[in-house]
């Protein structure tokens, strides 16, 4: 049996991928997770009583955490009940600790203190308390009930209290007393949550174990199938099965190694995405400095190997894709002018173009949820190149921390690696003049080490633009000079 330590070192993973401890924001937003919140998010807008069914294990108290996670602070406070193997008045004195009232055991009183406190909330503080009761299949009858008789205010015209009940398929039975009628009838939204289809089995499994660390696919596709039918699509067994099988996995000492003939060789010539530009799979930056025409550089390569179509009319694209671009500080009606600008220059038409946007307000690649979102979308697209335009906006770190920079340009090196993507990152020269240009690069200097190919960008009197191309493992062309043409084009 393989030690955690052993484990965790083996498979290059930061933690066990599959404990019941993940953090809110790292928790897969799988289709059906999505459908399912929505729901809930719903009810919450419209308030009142709502129930979550689904057999154990199959993610409900992860919905829970999801909803709770995403109220307003400001117009919402949700309060979470999983003791409910209680009595009456029991129940009554959980609801009052957790209301931060005083439990004073005559049933009578506590009911009157709860609802004084929750119209309270709504009126002067104007706060909407959501009530969130787990394991709400082991109520008593009795209790639920009563339930109902806690959300009737002013005359039930009034939703001051949203209360979801959420329990296994025994509570939608327990519905169907005659003594519950008043509280089934009131249920306003109802969420079945059912077991995983093998597709979001397999693509839950994937992400937590990219969330965890792993570079590259730790379970075959003939694995992660029988893992979903071994577990039946239940969520919390996938986990225990997957971890299962990571644990009883045998370990090697040592590092790999492999003899150096065994080697496949480079070609003695570059690979090429576009000639003399950027290398196939390459990292690196756009840089200069203010209103040095990046971004509109930025989309001329992406434009370019969309369509096969030479970069600035003169480098040959050699390995042409799908682009996905993502400019933080232009609208979406100026990225689509820019990009109709660039086609019509070459005659090609935009309803034809394989280059994809996203349409995120932001993007933060410091933010565990966007960066497996980033992941997501690049395994479902398959680009050939991703244009991040500009690094300053995708992140909140200190950008001369080499510690901070030395994350996030690790995290977009494994998804260079992992979806075998060019990756380019607009960025700002810094003002101070560098004989070396990546040197100049503002920040870290771990951004200039990190880099494979990079083109600067510097305006000459004349109005020109200089063009100053490197790379790591290539000869640097000869700087070109550029001209703008009418509409901003190269």
């Amino acid at each position: 049996m393989t030690s955690q330590r052993e484990l965790l070192s083996f498979f290059n993973l930061t933690e066990l991928p599959f404990s019941k401890e993940i953090p809110v924001d790292q928790l897969h937003l799988l289709p059906s997770v999505q459908r399912h919140l929505a729901a809930a998010q719903l009810l919450v807008d419209t308030r009142g009583i709502g129930a979550i069914t689904g057999k154990a294990g199959t993610g409900k108290s992860c919905l829970l955490r999801l909803l709770a996670d995403r109220l307003p602070p400001g117009l919402y406070r949700s309060f979470y009940l999983c003791h409910s193997s209680v009595g009456l008045v029991e129940f009554y004195t959980h609801l009052s600790t957790l209301f931060g009232l005083q439990p004073n055991y005559r049933r009578a009183a506590m009911f009157r203190d709860i609802k004084d406190h929750v119209l309270a909330m709504n009126h002067s503080s104007h706060v909407h308390p959501v009530l969130l009761v787990d394991e709400a299949h082991l109520l008593s009858p009795d209790i639920l009930a009563e339930i109902r008789l806690l959300v009737n205010f002013e005359i039930d015209s009034f939703n001051a209290l949203t209360v979801i009940l959420c329990g296994s398929e025994m509570l939608t039975r327990k519905f169907g007393l005659s003594m519950l009628e008043a509280l089934a009838s009131s249920i306003t939204v109802t969420i079945s949550v059912d077991t995983l289809a093998a597709d979001e089995s397999a693509s839950y499994l994937e992400q937590r174990l990219r969330a965890c660390g792993a570079a590259r696919p730790v379970f075959t596709k003939n694995a992660l199938a029988l893992i979903h039918q071994a577990a039946g699509g239940t969520l919390r067994t996938l986990g225990t099965i997957a971890n299962a099988a990571l644990l009883s996995h045998p370990t090697v000492s040592g590092l790999p190694t492999v003899p150096v003939h065994a080697i496949d060789p480079q070609p003695d010539a570059p690979q090429w995405l576009i000639r003399d530009l950027w290398s196939v799979t390459a990292v690196g930056v756009i840089g200069g400095l203010p209103k040095s025409c990046k971004s509109w550089f930025g989309l001329d390569l992406a434009v370019s190997v969309a369509s096969a179509t030479a970069a600035l009319d003169r480098f040959e694209v050699l390995a042409p894709g799908p682009a996905l671009v993502y400019l933080a500080e232009d609208s979406l009606p100026r990225v689509r002018e820019r990009v109709a600008h660039l086609c019509r220059h070459r005659g090609l038409d935009l309803a034809a173009l394989d280059l994809h946007v996203v349409t995120a307000d932001t993007l933060r690649l410091d933010h565990d949820r966007d960066q497996h979102a980033l992941d997501d979308t690049l395994g479902a697209l398959r680009p050939a190149l991703l244009l991040l335009d500009p690094l300053v906006r995708l992140h909140r770190l200190d950008e001369n921390s080499a510690a901070d920079i030395a994350a996030l340009l690790g995290f977009l090196r494994e998804l260079n690696r992992r979806h075998q993507v060019a990756l380019i990152l607009v960025h700002h020269l810094a003002k101070r003049s560098r004989r070396n240009l990546g040197q100049a690069l503002r920040g870290s200097s771990d951004l200039h080490a990190w880099t494979d190919s990079a083109c600067y960008l510097a305006r000459r009197g004349d109005g020109r633009l200089l063009l100053t191309v490197e790379h790591r493992s290539a000869p640097a062309p000869d700087p070109v000079l550029l001209r703008l043409h009418g509409g901003g084009h190269q």
